[in-house]
C-alpha cells in the first residue's frame, strides 16, 4: 500500500517512464525538507505500477530538489530498485526513466530527462531519442534504407540517455537531446533505424510517424539484444500529450 500519496499540486511536472524489461515499476518521490517518501505515486494514481514500455502522466509538484526512487509494484518505498536526485524548476516536466533490472540480467538504473518546454511555432517538429536497448552500445539513429543507417539525425548516443548537444549529420541542431527543425512525416511514415556508433548496418529498423507539426516528441529504445522475450522495439510519445493514466505514444512498426 502507498505510504503518502502526493497532493497533486504545484508548478513543476514529473512522469515514470519504465524501459525496464522486468516488469512495472513505480516510483516513490521525497520532497524538500521531509524525512518521509510519497507513493509509490503511480500505485495512488491507478491502482498498479507503470508497465513495461509504458510512460505514466505528468503528476504536479512544487519547484525544489527531490530524491526519488523506483520500487517494485506491491513493495514499500523503503526498498528501492534505484535512486536519482532531480530539481525541479516552475514550468519543467521531468521524466524519471527506469532502465536495467529483471530480465536484463543488469543493475536497475534510474536517469532523470527534462523535456524541452518550447513548442515549436515554424511547422517543425522536435524529436528526441533515449537509449533504453539493453546489451547494446553506444547508437546511431537515422533514416534507414535496406538496413543500413546512411546519415544519422543522433550520434553516439550512450545507454541510459538522450544524444549530446551539437549539430547532427544530417544539419540538425541538438539541444537537450532534441533535433530542432524536422519535417513532420505522417502516414505511412518513414523507416528508420539504429546502428552501433561508427557503422551502418542497422539492429533494428521500424516505420514511425513523426507528426503533427508543433509537437514535440520523444522516441524510446527498448528491449534487449538476444532476449527473445524482450525483443529490441522502439515507440514515440508526445511529450505534451496524456492519454487516461498514460502519456500518448505510439509504437513504431518494425520492417523486415
Amino acid at each position: 500500500m502507498p505510504t503518502t500519496c502526493p497532493a497533486g499540486t504545484g508548478d513543476a511536472k514529473l512522469r515514470i517512464a519504465n524501459l525496464s524489461p522486468g516488469g512495472a515499476v513505480d516510483l516513490c518521490v521525497l520532497p524538500p525538507g521531509e524525512s518521509e517518501y510519497e507513493g509509490p505515486i503511480f500505485q495512488c494514481a491507478a491502482g498498479a505500477g507503470v508497465p513495461y514500455k509504458k510512460v505514466s502522466r505528468a503528476f504536479s509538484y512544487p519547484a525544489g530538489a527531490y530524491d526519488v526512487r523506483t520500487v517494485a509494484p506491491g513493495t514499500s518505498c523503503a526498498t528501492p530498485l534505484a535512486s536519482a536526485k532531480v530539481t525541479l524548476a516552475a514550468g519543467e516536466t521531468w521524466i524519471a526513466t527506469a532502465f536495467g533490472g529483471g530480465t536484463t540480467g543488469e543493475a536497475p538504473l534510474l536517469k532523470p530527462l527534462k523535456n524541452d518546454p518550447v513548442k515549436p511555432t515554424d511547422g517543425t517538429i522536435k524529436l528526441r531519442f533515449v537509449h533504453g536497448i539493453h546489451k547494446a552500445f553506444p547508437l546511431d539513429l537515422g533514416i534507414a534504407a535496406a538496413g543500413m543507417v546512411a546519415a544519422p539525425v543522433f550520434s553516439n548516443v550512450p545507454f541510459g540517455d538522450v544524444s549530446a548537444n551539437g549539430t547532427s549529420a544530417l544539419g540538425y541542431v541538438i539541444e537537450g537531446g532534441y533535433a530542432r527543425g524536422l519535417s513532420e512525416f505522417p502516414d505511412p511514415g518513414v523507416e528508420v533505424g539504429a546502428a552501433k556508433t561508427g557503422e551502418t548496418a542497422a539492429i533494428f529498423t521500424a516505420m514511425v510517424k513523426i507528426s503533427p507539426p508543433n509537437s514535440i516528441l520523444t522516441a524510446y529504445g527498448a528491449g534487449t539484444i538476444g532476449d527473445a522475450s524482450a525483443p529490441v522495439s522502439a515507440f514515440m510519445c508526445n511529450d505534451e500529450l496524456d492519454d487516461g493514466n498514460f502519456q500518448k505514444c505510439e509504437d513504431a512498426v518494425p520492417t523486415p
